[in-house]
């Protein structure tokens, strides 16, 4: 049982205590509450549907092939070159 419904029973049977001739309007307002909550009671608990994630699930990587490691490396003769361009290909097969 979810805390939502256990509040609604215990606020249902205190309500279900108090003395309808001493409260005059309030015996109405609380009629209309016992109402309420038997009506809210009544309906069947429903499962939560679908997953919430506090972040996005996680993929698994994918890394380069030999091949585009190989294009990647050569012909280039800057090694900065070639981290940059590992780099952007890399982003581009993961995103």
């Amino acid at each position: 049982m979810t805390k939502e419904r256990e509040a609604l029973k215990l606020a249902l049977e205190a309500l279900g205590k108090t003395d309808s001739a001493s409260f005059g309007d309030a015996w109405k307002r609380e009629g209309k509450a016992i109402i309420a909550i038997k009506e809210a009671l009544a309906q069947p608990e429903q499962e939560p549907v679908g997953h919430l994630y506090t972040s996005p699930p996680k993929r698994e990587w994918v890394g380069l092939t030999f091949d585009e490691k190989y294009d990647l490396a050569h012909p280039e003769p800057d090694p900065y070159e070639v981290v940059k361009n590992v780099e952007i290909k890399l982003k581009g097969k993961n995103t």
